[in-house]
C-alpha cells in the first residue's frame, strides 16, 4: 500500500505540475497554437519591410518615364510656331494640354509616394536591453523568473511585430496604389503626346522644317583692296643647299690626316775603353 500511496501522490505532484505549466503558458501566451501566429506576425513584420524597399524600386521606371516625357514635350514648346492656331495648331495645342495636365497628375502622386510615410521599426537594442532589466527586477521574487522574464520579453516583441507590421503594411498598401495611379497617367500622357506630335510634324508646326528668307542689309559700303587682291607671281624660293659629298675609300676626312711629326730622340752619351 505505501507503494501505490507513494506512486499516487507522485502523479498527483505530477498533474499538479503540469496543471500550473498549462495555467502559465496560457497566461503568457505560450501555447504551441500561439507560436505558430508568433512566427507568422515575425514573417509579416520582414515581409512589409521589404515590401518597403520593392515599392522604392518600382518608382524608378515611372520616373525615367516622366522626365522623357518632360523633355518632349519640353521640345515640341520650344520649337512650334505659335503664330499658326487653326486646323493642326488647334489639335495639337488641345492633345498637348491634356498631355501636361497627365503629366502633372503623376508628378502629384508621385511626391504623395515618396514623401510623408513614416515607416515603424523594432526599438533598438539598447531599449531592449533596458526593457530585460526592467523585466528581471520585477519578477526576480518569483521562483520561475527566468521563465517570466522570457514570456514577458516574447510577448513584448510579438505586439510590437503585429503593430508595426500592420502600421507598414497599410503604407506599402498605399504607396502601390500610388504607383498604379502614376503608370496610368504615364500611359494616357504618352498616347497624347504622340498624338500631339503627329499634328506638331504633319501639321508643319514645326519651325524648322520651314524654310524662311533671309534679309542681308548692308549698312556700310565694301571697300576692296587693290594691293591686297593683286595677280603677280610669287617669286621662285631659295635654291637648295649643296649637298654633302664623302669617298667611301678615304672614310672621314679627319681619319687620314697625316700623323703628327715624332719628337727627336734624346742624345745618348758614349763610354770610352781605357
Amino acid at each position: 500500500m505505501s507503494g501505490k500511496q507513494a506512486s499516487g501522490k507522485g502523479s498527483a505532484i505530477f498533474r499538479v505540475r503540469t496543471h500550473e505549466k498549462e495555467a502559465f503558458e496560457r497566461e503568457h501566451e505560450m501555447l504551441p497554437h500561439n507560436r505558430v501566429l508568433d512566427d507568422l506576425y515575425e514573417k509579416i513584420y520582414f515581409h512589409e519591410i521589404d515590401g518597403r524597399d520593392k515599392v522604392a524600386q518600382r518608382l524608378q521606371l515611372p520616373l525615367v518615364t516622366f522626365l522623357a516625357l518632360a523633355g518632349f514635350i519640353g521640345h515640341m514648346l520650344q520649337n512650334v510656331q505659335r503664330t499658326n492656331e487653326a486646323g493642326a495648331g488647334l489639335w495639337f495645342w488641345s492633345f498637348l494640354l491634356i498631355a501636361v495636365l497627365g503629366l502633372t497628375s503623376a508628378a502629384i502622386y508621385f511626391v504623395k509616394s515618396v514623401i510623408g510615410k513614416t515607416y515603424s521599426y523594432l526599438p533598438d537594442p539598447e531599449e531592449w536591453s533596458k526593457h530585460h532589466k526592467q523585466c528581471v527586477a520585477l519578477y526576480i521574487d518569483y521562483s520561475n523568473a527566468d521563465a517570466l522574464v522570457a514570456a514577458a520579453v516574447k510577448k513584448n516583441i510579438i505586439a510590437i511585430y503585429i503593430k508595426c507590421g500592420t502600421k507598414n503594411g497599410a503604407i506599402n498598401a498605399e504607396k502601390a496604389s500610388y504607383v498604379f495611379i502614376i503608370l496610368r497617367c504615364l500611359v494616357a500622357t504618352a498616347l497624347f503626346t504622340f498624338a500631339a506630335f503627329g499634328f506638331f510634324y504633319f501639321g508643319k508646326l514645326d519651325k524648322n522644317l520651314t524654310r524662311s528668307i533671309q534679309k542681308i542689309e548692308i549698312s556700310s559700303p565694301v571697300i576692296f583692296r587693290e594691293d591686297v587682291m593683286t595677280n603677280q607671281k610669287p617669286p621662285p624660293p631659295p635654291p637648295p643647299p649643296p649637298a654633302r659629298e664623302i669617298r667611301e675609300d678615304r672614310g672621314r676626312p679627319d681619319q687620314h690626316k697625316p700623323p703628327p711629326p715624332r719628337p727627336p730622340s734624346p742624345p745618348q752619351r758614349g763610354s770610352k775603353n781605357g
